[in-house]
């Protein structure tokens, strides 16, 4: 069992880098820019063997806000 002044410690640092991921977090979304990343798949179509695809767009991800989600 750590001494009682060990765990104070830890604790104001873990509650230092805490405020800091939170602020990173609000600072990351409020700055943020609509860069997002397509998500599309791609399915054979087509005679099998020829190598034609066919591409299907299922919308986008706001990369901005995924990040400040993992932030906080």
């Amino acid at each position: 069992m750590p001494s009682p002044d060990v765990v104070q410690r830890l604790r104001s640092l873990n509650l230092t880098a805490g405020s800091l991921h939170l602020v990173s977090a609000i600072a990351l979304v409020a700055l943020a820019n609509n860069f997002s990343f397509p998500i599309v798949d791609r399915y054979a179509g087509g005679q099998h063997g020829l190598g034609n695809f066919q591409f299907v767009s299922y919308g986008s991800v706001a990369t901005a806000l995924l990040v400040g989600l993992f932030f906080a």
